[in-house]
């Protein structure tokens, strides 16, 4: 496990608590943790570095499950983003963006960010500066479908929902233009646990990329090996080669096939020892 703990938003972002007051926010509840300003922003990052994590998670736009913003807010300035991503090189370890808007997403790759999540709206330029930058594109394509599809079904405010279908075809033509244009593509689900986006569910993103972006069924495996291995601070792992972690999966059938044979796992190898058969 590569852990960030919780992510860092600015006051009113996404990961603020909008719904509570904000001494509360602040200080008990949320999956974010608050700092403003470059002074706030750098010392939260070196108690973050100090507990020990392996990256650091911000927010540099709004979302579709924050009420009070919207997916193309940029949040935090260069000047804040800077001090994140210049604390986290300085002892090798990587920044990571929630980033859905053009601007923001921009804003965090001109100030050092490894990696952007989630990518709603890209433009010709925001391209560009992925692959400029060379940074990881984690599209999370799977958290979008589950709540357009079955959101409502789950509780999901119509605030949420509303958010959400209007950002979907955006998105899936972000992804599908980025792909087409050679942007390294991580695979990630943001599904964190409830019943709408339960854990291990990681096949319907490599699903999704096949059947909705247009990857070779390769690609999509690549995505979630390989690929994926760039967002991380350790080279061996993600591939099969001499002193790399052997963590392998045998499947019943060929994926190169059909996408969906990575459901079907046979045996499981953890560090070159079964573990499942």
């Amino acid at each position: 496990m590569y852990t960030s703990g919780k992510s860092i938003s600015q006051t009113g972002g996404h990961g603020d608590s909008h719904f509570l007051p904000y001494e509360w926010a602040k200080t008990r509840a949320g999956l974010s943790t608050i700092a403003d300003g470059p002074d706030e922003c750098r010392k939260e990052a070196r108690k973050r570095i100090r507990q020990g994590v392996d990256c650091l998670k911000i927010m540099t736009t709004g979302g579709v499950l924050s009420e009070k913003d919207a997916p193309d807010q940029s949040q935090y300035t260069d000047a804040e983003i800077s001090a994140f991503t210049e604390e986290a090189h300085r002892v090798g370890i990587p920044v990571a963006s929630h980033a859905q808007g053009a601007a923001g997403i921009k804003r965090a790759l001109e100030n050092g960010v490894d990696t952007i999540e989630h990518g709603f709206f890209l433009d010709t330029e925001t391209i560009d500066l992925l692959l400029e930058t060379d940074a990881t594109l984690v599209p999370t394509l799977a958290i979008m479908h589950r709540l357009v599809t079955e959101g409502a079904d789950h509780g999901v405010p119509e605030w949420g929902l509303e958010k959400s279908r209007a950002a979907r075809r955006d998105h899936f033509d972000s992804i599908r233009r980025a792909y087409e244009a050679g942007v390294p593509i991580a695979l990630g689900t943001d599904f964190i646990g409830p019943d709408l986006v339960p854990h291990g569910e990681n096949m319907l993103e490599a699903e999704l990329f096949v059947e909705e972006i247009g990857m070779t069924e390769m690609d999509a495996i690549r995505a979630g090996t390989s690929v994926a291995a760039r967002t991380l601070p350790d080279d061996n792992v993600g591939v099969i080669s001499n002193g790399a972690v052997a963590d392998l999966v045998a499947l019943e059938s060929d994926p190169l096939d059909d996408i969906s044979a990575l459901r079907r796992v046979e045996t499981v190898y953890r560090d070159g020892k079964r573990v499942l058969v």
